[in-house]
Protein backbone atom coordinates (compact mmCIF):
# COMPACT_ATOMS: atom_id res chain seq x y z
CA UNK A 1 0.00 0.00 0.00
CA UNK A 2 2.76 2.47 0.96
CA UNK A 3 4.54 1.45 -2.15
CA UNK A 4 1.72 2.32 -4.52
CA UNK A 5 1.19 5.48 -2.78
CA UNK A 6 4.93 6.59 -3.42
CA UNK A 7 4.38 5.52 -6.56
CA UNK A 8 1.17 7.73 -7.05
CA UNK A 9 3.29 10.59 -5.20
CA UNK A 10 6.18 10.35 -7.71
CA UNK A 11 3.67 10.34 -10.54
CA UNK A 12 2.23 13.64 -9.42
CA UNK A 13 5.65 15.36 -9.06
CA UNK A 14 7.14 14.52 -12.47
CA UNK A 15 3.94 15.50 -13.70
CA UNK A 16 3.63 18.76 -11.55
CA UNK A 17 7.07 19.51 -12.55
CA UNK A 18 6.27 18.05 -16.41
CA UNK A 19 3.71 21.43 -16.08
CA UNK A 20 6.14 23.82 -14.79
CA UNK A 21 9.24 23.32 -17.47
CA UNK A 22 6.20 23.65 -19.91
CA UNK A 23 4.68 26.96 -18.29
CA UNK A 24 8.62 28.02 -18.07
CA UNK A 25 8.62 27.76 -21.96
CA UNK A 26 5.53 29.28 -22.44
CA UNK A 27 7.09 33.13 -22.89
CA UNK A 28 9.30 31.94 -24.98
CA UNK A 29 6.49 32.08 -28.10
CA UNK A 30 4.38 35.11 -26.24
CA UNK A 31 0.92 35.11 -25.14
CA UNK A 32 -0.12 32.73 -27.97
CA UNK A 33 2.22 30.04 -27.38
CA UNK A 34 2.70 27.07 -30.23
CA UNK A 35 -0.99 27.30 -30.75
CA UNK A 36 0.16 30.00 -33.05
CA UNK A 37 1.89 27.55 -35.30
CA UNK A 38 -1.42 25.60 -35.53
CA UNK A 39 -2.64 28.14 -38.18
CA UNK A 40 -1.29 28.80 -41.85
CA UNK A 41 0.82 31.39 -42.25
CA UNK A 42 -1.87 33.22 -44.50
CA UNK A 43 -3.97 32.77 -41.52
CA UNK A 44 -1.52 34.51 -39.37
CA UNK A 45 -0.97 36.91 -41.12
CA UNK A 46 -4.50 37.59 -41.39
CA UNK A 47 -4.99 37.99 -37.62
CA UNK A 48 -2.41 40.04 -37.23
CA UNK A 49 -3.99 42.37 -40.06
CA UNK A 50 -7.41 42.13 -38.24
CA UNK A 51 -6.36 43.41 -34.81
CA UNK A 52 -4.80 46.01 -36.13
CA UNK A 53 -7.26 47.53 -38.49
CA UNK A 54 -9.45 47.41 -35.73
CA UNK A 55 -7.19 49.35 -33.70
CA UNK A 56 -6.69 51.95 -37.06
CA UNK A 57 -10.24 52.38 -37.23
CA UNK A 58 -10.64 54.99 -34.66
CA UNK A 59 -11.93 58.97 -34.50
CA UNK A 60 -8.82 59.77 -31.83
CA UNK A 61 -5.02 59.13 -32.10
CA UNK A 62 -3.98 56.16 -29.96
CA UNK A 63 -2.63 56.60 -26.43
CA UNK A 64 0.54 55.39 -24.98
CA UNK A 65 -1.18 52.41 -23.19
CA UNK A 66 -2.65 51.17 -26.51
CA UNK A 67 0.15 51.50 -28.52
CA UNK A 68 1.89 49.28 -26.20
CA UNK A 69 -0.77 46.47 -25.90
CA UNK A 70 -0.64 46.35 -29.68
CA UNK A 71 3.26 46.04 -29.95
CA UNK A 72 2.90 43.12 -27.87
CA UNK A 73 0.30 41.35 -29.79
CA UNK A 74 2.40 41.93 -32.67
CA UNK A 75 5.68 40.72 -31.38
CA UNK A 76 4.32 37.97 -29.75
CA UNK A 77 2.82 36.87 -33.39
CA UNK A 78 5.95 37.45 -34.58
CA UNK A 79 7.75 35.31 -31.90
CA UNK A 80 4.67 32.69 -32.03
CA UNK A 81 4.93 31.99 -35.90
CA UNK A 82 7.38 29.62 -37.41
CA UNK A 83 10.71 29.79 -38.92
CA UNK A 84 9.01 29.54 -42.18
CA UNK A 85 6.24 31.87 -41.88
CA UNK A 86 7.81 34.94 -39.38
CA UNK A 87 8.78 36.57 -42.94
CA UNK A 88 4.88 36.95 -43.71
CA UNK A 89 3.97 37.50 -40.42
CA UNK A 90 6.16 40.33 -40.14
CA UNK A 91 5.38 41.72 -43.57
CA UNK A 92 1.88 41.87 -42.17
CA UNK A 93 2.82 43.90 -39.01
CA UNK A 94 4.30 46.76 -41.33
CA UNK A 95 1.66 46.80 -43.73
CA UNK A 96 -1.33 47.18 -41.41
CA UNK A 97 -0.28 48.30 -37.94
CA UNK A 98 -1.58 51.95 -37.43
CA UNK A 99 1.27 54.50 -38.63
CA UNK A 100 1.41 56.03 -35.31
CA UNK A 101 2.95 52.72 -33.80
CA UNK A 102 5.88 51.79 -35.75
CA UNK A 103 8.42 54.20 -34.41
CA UNK A 104 7.84 52.19 -31.16
CA UNK A 105 7.65 49.11 -32.87
CA UNK A 106 10.84 49.47 -34.67
CA UNK A 107 12.68 50.00 -31.96
CA UNK A 108 11.71 47.44 -29.89
CA UNK A 109 11.06 44.46 -32.53
CA UNK A 110 14.80 45.52 -33.14
CA UNK A 111 15.80 44.95 -29.37
CA UNK A 112 13.23 41.99 -28.49
CA UNK A 113 13.55 39.64 -31.25
CA UNK A 114 16.09 41.02 -34.31
CA UNK A 115 19.35 41.72 -32.80
CA UNK A 116 21.58 38.35 -33.28
CA UNK A 117 21.83 37.51 -29.31
CA UNK A 118 17.80 37.57 -29.72
CA UNK A 119 17.83 35.57 -32.52
CA UNK A 120 20.57 33.31 -32.28
CA UNK A 121 22.80 34.92 -35.36
CA UNK A 122 25.41 35.66 -32.53
CA UNK A 123 28.18 37.54 -34.58
CA UNK A 124 27.70 35.79 -38.02
CA UNK A 125 27.26 39.14 -40.11
CA UNK A 126 26.35 37.31 -43.15
CA UNK A 127 23.43 35.31 -41.73
CA UNK A 128 21.57 38.83 -40.45
CA UNK A 129 22.41 40.25 -43.28
CA UNK A 130 20.89 37.20 -45.41
CA UNK A 131 17.64 36.98 -42.79
CA UNK A 132 17.23 40.72 -42.74
CA UNK A 133 17.10 41.36 -46.48
CA UNK A 134 14.90 38.04 -47.06
CA UNK A 135 12.05 39.64 -44.90
CA UNK A 136 12.66 43.21 -46.14
CA UNK A 137 12.04 42.16 -49.87
CA UNK A 138 8.87 39.98 -48.25
CA UNK A 139 7.76 43.26 -46.13
CA UNK A 140 8.14 45.37 -49.86
CA UNK A 141 6.13 42.86 -51.57
CA UNK A 142 3.41 42.71 -49.45
CA UNK A 143 3.26 47.12 -49.63
CA UNK A 144 3.07 47.40 -53.29
CA UNK A 145 -0.26 45.95 -52.58
CA UNK A 146 -1.43 48.74 -50.07
CA UNK A 147 -2.82 51.76 -51.15
CA UNK A 148 -0.90 55.11 -51.05
CA UNK A 149 -3.20 56.70 -48.60
CA UNK A 150 -1.61 54.23 -46.23
CA UNK A 151 2.01 55.28 -46.66
CA UNK A 152 3.93 52.74 -48.08
CA UNK A 153 6.97 54.60 -48.57
CA UNK A 154 7.41 55.56 -44.81
CA UNK A 155 6.04 51.65 -43.86
CA UNK A 156 9.25 50.62 -45.92
CA UNK A 157 11.78 53.26 -44.10
CA UNK A 158 10.38 51.81 -41.03
CA UNK A 159 11.57 48.34 -41.60
CA UNK A 160 14.77 49.24 -43.12
CA UNK A 161 15.30 51.11 -39.54
CA UNK A 162 13.94 48.25 -37.34
CA UNK A 163 16.85 45.85 -38.98
CA UNK A 164 19.43 48.60 -39.06
CA UNK A 165 18.74 48.90 -35.01
CA UNK A 166 18.89 45.27 -34.97
CA UNK A 167 22.11 45.02 -36.81
CA UNK A 168 23.82 47.04 -33.83
CA UNK A 169 26.16 48.78 -36.71
CA UNK A 170 27.65 45.82 -37.83
CA UNK A 171 28.57 45.66 -40.80
CA UNK A 172 28.84 49.36 -41.35
CA UNK A 173 27.65 50.10 -44.94
CA UNK A 174 24.32 48.34 -44.17
CA UNK A 175 22.29 51.31 -44.21
CA UNK A 176 23.19 52.42 -47.94
CA UNK A 177 22.86 48.65 -49.21
CA UNK A 178 18.90 48.68 -47.49
CA UNK A 179 18.39 51.62 -48.73
CA UNK A 180 16.67 49.83 -52.19
CA UNK A 181 14.12 47.75 -49.59
CA UNK A 182 12.84 51.58 -49.29
CA UNK A 183 9.72 51.85 -51.32
CA UNK A 184 10.55 53.18 -54.91
CA UNK A 185 10.16 57.47 -54.71
CA UNK A 186 10.93 57.42 -51.46
CA UNK A 187 14.48 56.66 -51.67
CA UNK A 188 16.14 60.25 -52.25
CA UNK A 189 13.96 62.01 -48.94
CA UNK A 190 14.93 58.71 -47.01
CA UNK A 191 18.76 58.89 -47.67
CA UNK A 192 18.81 62.83 -47.38
CA UNK A 193 16.26 63.15 -44.21
CA UNK A 194 14.69 60.78 -42.82
CA UNK A 195 17.48 58.52 -41.86
CA UNK A 196 19.29 61.01 -40.60
CA UNK A 197 16.97 62.20 -38.16
CA UNK A 198 16.22 58.98 -37.23
CA UNK A 199 19.86 57.70 -36.58
CA UNK A 200 20.54 61.36 -34.89
CA UNK A 201 23.48 62.48 -37.39
CA UNK A 202 25.20 65.04 -37.06
CA UNK A 203 24.46 65.13 -33.50
CA UNK A 204 21.04 65.88 -33.28
CA UNK A 205 18.41 64.34 -31.29
CA UNK A 206 16.71 61.30 -32.79
CA UNK A 207 13.30 61.85 -34.57
CA UNK A 208 11.03 59.82 -36.69
CA UNK A 209 8.82 62.76 -36.83
CA UNK A 210 10.08 63.68 -40.88
CA UNK A 211 8.54 60.37 -41.76
CA UNK A 212 5.51 60.95 -39.79
CA UNK A 213 5.24 64.12 -41.29
CA UNK A 214 5.80 63.68 -45.03
CA UNK A 215 3.34 63.41 -47.79
CA UNK A 216 5.09 60.35 -49.70
CA UNK A 217 5.69 62.90 -52.62
CA UNK A 218 7.54 61.39 -55.66
CA UNK A 219 5.17 57.87 -54.93
CA UNK A 220 2.96 57.67 -58.38
CA UNK A 221 3.50 60.03 -61.48
CA UNK A 222 1.65 62.95 -61.99
CA UNK A 223 -2.09 62.75 -63.37
CA UNK A 224 -2.62 65.74 -65.23
CA UNK A 225 -2.55 65.84 -69.26
CA UNK A 226 0.65 68.16 -70.40
CA UNK A 227 -1.13 68.75 -73.57
CA UNK A 228 -4.35 68.96 -74.75
CA UNK A 229 -5.57 65.66 -76.83
CA UNK A 230 -8.86 66.53 -77.86
CA UNK A 231 -8.70 69.95 -80.27
CA UNK A 232 -11.39 71.97 -81.86
CA UNK A 233 -10.49 70.43 -85.12
CA UNK A 234 -10.44 66.46 -84.29
CA UNK A 235 -13.76 67.43 -82.02
CA UNK A 236 -15.21 68.86 -85.50
CA UNK A 237 -14.17 66.06 -87.27
CA UNK A 238 -15.81 63.14 -84.85
CA UNK A 239 -19.00 64.72 -85.29
CA UNK A 240 -19.16 64.73 -88.89
CA UNK A 241 -17.11 62.33 -89.90
CA UNK A 242 -19.40 59.45 -91.13
CA UNK A 243 -16.77 57.03 -93.13
CA UNK A 244 -13.55 56.81 -94.15
CA UNK A 245 -11.29 57.57 -97.39
CA UNK A 246 -7.58 57.54 -98.07
CA UNK A 247 -5.28 59.09 -99.90
CA UNK A 248 -3.33 56.72 -101.91
CA UNK A 249 -0.78 60.02 -102.13
CA UNK A 250 -0.65 60.78 -98.81
CA UNK A 251 -1.29 57.94 -96.55
CA UNK A 252 0.80 59.31 -93.53
CA UNK A 253 -0.11 62.94 -94.27
CA UNK A 254 2.14 65.73 -93.51
CA UNK A 255 5.06 65.82 -91.07
CA UNK A 256 4.49 67.51 -87.47
CA UNK A 257 7.06 70.19 -89.09
CA UNK A 258 5.29 71.32 -91.96
CA UNK A 259 4.42 74.76 -91.96
CA UNK A 260 1.52 74.74 -93.22
CA UNK A 261 -0.23 72.63 -91.27
CA UNK A 262 1.77 72.63 -88.05
CA UNK A 263 2.12 70.39 -85.78
CA UNK A 264 2.96 70.07 -81.65
CA UNK A 265 6.51 69.90 -82.53
CA UNK A 266 5.68 73.59 -83.13
CA UNK A 267 4.08 74.36 -79.86
CA UNK A 268 1.02 75.70 -81.06
CA UNK A 269 -0.89 74.40 -78.41
CA UNK A 270 -4.29 73.78 -80.71
CA UNK A 271 -2.85 71.90 -84.02
CA UNK A 272 -1.96 68.44 -84.12
CA UNK A 273 -0.50 67.03 -86.93
CA UNK A 274 -2.37 64.76 -89.30
CA UNK A 275 -5.70 66.02 -87.70
CA UNK A 276 -6.06 69.52 -88.23
CA UNK A 277 -7.95 69.34 -91.93
CA UNK A 278 -10.94 70.71 -93.02
CA UNK A 279 -14.17 68.29 -92.40
CA UNK A 280 -15.47 65.77 -94.43
CA UNK A 281 -19.09 67.41 -94.87
CA UNK A 282 -17.31 70.93 -95.38
CA UNK A 283 -15.69 69.41 -98.79
CA UNK A 284 -18.38 67.83 -100.29
CA UNK A 285 -20.90 70.70 -99.59
CA UNK A 286 -21.87 72.66 -102.79
CA UNK A 287 -22.15 75.71 -100.88
CA UNK A 288 -18.82 75.86 -98.79
CA UNK A 289 -15.54 77.36 -99.78
CA UNK A 290 -14.08 74.51 -99.07
CA UNK A 291 -16.23 72.07 -102.21
CA UNK A 292 -13.58 70.45 -104.73
CA UNK A 293 -15.11 71.72 -107.33
CA UNK A 294 -14.85 75.29 -105.74
CA UNK A 295 -10.68 74.86 -105.11
CA UNK A 296 -9.48 74.29 -108.89
CA UNK A 297 -8.27 71.07 -108.42
CA UNK A 298 -11.28 69.53 -110.96
CA UNK A 299 -12.45 71.73 -113.25
CA UNK A 300 -13.39 68.96 -115.57
CA UNK A 301 -15.47 67.41 -112.65
CA UNK A 302 -13.94 64.02 -112.31
CA UNK A 303 -13.51 62.32 -109.52
CA UNK A 304 -11.69 64.56 -106.88
CA UNK A 305 -10.07 61.28 -104.87
CA UNK A 306 -8.96 62.98 -101.61
CA UNK A 307 -8.24 66.55 -100.95
CA UNK A 308 -4.37 67.57 -99.77
CA UNK A 309 -3.60 66.58 -96.68
CA UNK A 310 -6.38 63.93 -95.89
CA UNK A 311 -4.99 60.96 -94.10
CA UNK A 312 -8.88 59.73 -93.46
Amino acid sequence: MMKDMGKLFLCGLCAAMWTMAGLAKAPEKGAFGTAFQDLAGDDQANFVATVNRSMTNRDEPLDDKSILTLYRVNRDAVKASSAADRKTVLAAVFATAPLQCLPYFADHLAADLFTRKAAGFRDDDDSFVEFASAALMRISLKLNTIPIEDRPGARSAFAVIMFLKASEGKPEDLREAFMMYVRSGSHAIARKTWFPAAFGDDNQPPSYQPILDAKEKGEEPPHHIPMPIATPQLTTWLRGEGDTKNNAADVSGPTPSDSMHGGILEGDGGQDAGLSRVPRPAVFGKDSPYHTRRRGDHPNGDDPGGYMGQTF
